[in-house]
């Protein structure tokens, strides 16, 4: 009976150790097939959020991208030692416009609209207010006739960004 059970015992791990080595040429065969499949490319909203983000100090709150508008919604930039002004939106606007227009080369949407939401405080609360703090569009005839580059030319830092803006809240002037 003894002799009974330990023959059944080492057909038993023969048999595991059979399979155990099917199952690992299977696992091996289909990882090598999974590594060998071409990456899926990305979608144009993902290359232009990596693209906007690359940017110093700058973060996209949410971007939505239709055939007639690029929203990009951004975080008002901070200050630093002194206050926010005019000039630190027109930076960053640069820096985005720059971005979609300059390294991926965006021309899908009539127009691009950049809105910096935040940074302002309600004095009587003290609590952070989800206000618009400045709003710039560039239309895309508008963007075609500016030498993008790779989107960090020098010829950029000569454009007025202030003549793109809608609107900049009190506070920041």
């Amino acid at each position: 009976m003894k002799l009974l059970l330990a023959i059944l015992a080492a057909l038993a791990l023969l048999a595991g150790g059979c399979g155990s080595e099917e199952e690992s040429d299977v696992s091996d065969s289909s990882s090598k097939a999974e590594s060998k499949r071409p990456e899926k490319p990305k979608s144009t909203k993902q290359r232009l959020k990596e693209a906007i983000e690359d940017s110093p100090n700058v973060e996209v709150k949410r971007l939505d991208v239709t055939k007639t508008r690029l929203d990009i919604r951004l975080k008002t930039p901070g200050g630093g030692f002194s206050s926010v002004d005019g000039g630190d939106f027109d930076r960053h606007v640069l820096q985005t416009f720059g971005a979609v227009y300059g390294k991926v080369k965006y021309t899908g949407s009539k127009e691009t609209v950049i809105v910096f939401k935040g940074g302002l405080v309600d004095k009587a609360t003290g609590k952070e207010l989800d206000a618009n703090a400045a709003i710039y569009t560039l239309k895309r005839d508008e963007a075609k006739k500016i030498d993008w580059g790779d989107g960090d030319s020098d010829a950029l830092y000569n454009i007025d960004w202030k003549i793109y803006r809608d609107f900049l809240h009190p506070a920041f002037q």
